[in-house]
């Protein structure tokens, strides 16, 4: 029987053990140290968001998880290179600069920069969303001459080489407003 005596005991010590560890399920994790790296700020939880607005600006952008830090300075930037494309005061080479991949698309983006149809189009900014810290999603309104041309359009920028730039789909699918627009072979 004296065997049996710290073979319980141990038995007994072991389950101790294990309803003390049950305690410690995994599900509270150490307090976080602050980072100064962008990819641990982007991964922060974000605050809980109202599905109403109370933004005046119809251009607020709404933020995820992987959003980028400073949403505004995004979005602003965004919306910048978005106007550029219909600017007449801007040059060609800003223009292939606001595009993804705009050097190699530089034909596509000078042709609906000098095109009749396309260089009398204007446009404006939404709203916008951001998918990732490289990713986003805007609505636009196309005008043209005063008139709308289309209204609650949906674009998508990347953020390449630190620059939010309209992506290269959004690019292509311009195309169809100029009255001959050559589109890339990347388009299709």
């Amino acid at each position: 029987m004296s065997e049996a005596i710290p073979r319980s005991a141990g038995a007994v010590a072991l389950t101790v053990v294990l309803v003390l560890c049950a305690g410690c399920s995994g599900d509270e994790k150490p307090p976080r140290k602050p980072s100064s790296s962008p990819s641990s700020r982007a991964s922060a939880p974000s605050p809980p968001r109202s599905s109403a607005s109370s933004s005046s600006s119809p251009s607020a952008p709404s933020t995820t998880a992987t959003a980028p830090e400073d949403t505004a300075r995004a979005t602003a930037q965004l919306t910048e290179n978005w106007e550029t494309l219909f600017s007449p005061d801007r040059s060609v080479k800003e223009k292939v600069a606001a595009v993804e991949d705009g050097q190699t698309q530089a034909l596509m983006i000078e042709a609906f920069a000098h095109d009749e149809g396309a260089e009398r189009l204007r446009s404006r900014v939404e709203g916008t969303s951001y998918d990732s810290a490289t990713e986003a999603e805007f609505t636009y309104t196309l005008m043209r001459g005063g008139e709308v041309v289309k209204s609650s359009e949906e674009g998508s920028a990347v953020r390449q080489d630190g620059t939010w730039k309209v992506s290269l789909e959004t690019m292509c699918a311009l195309t169809e407003f100029g009255n001959d627009v050559p589109r890339s072979a990347e388009c299709d």
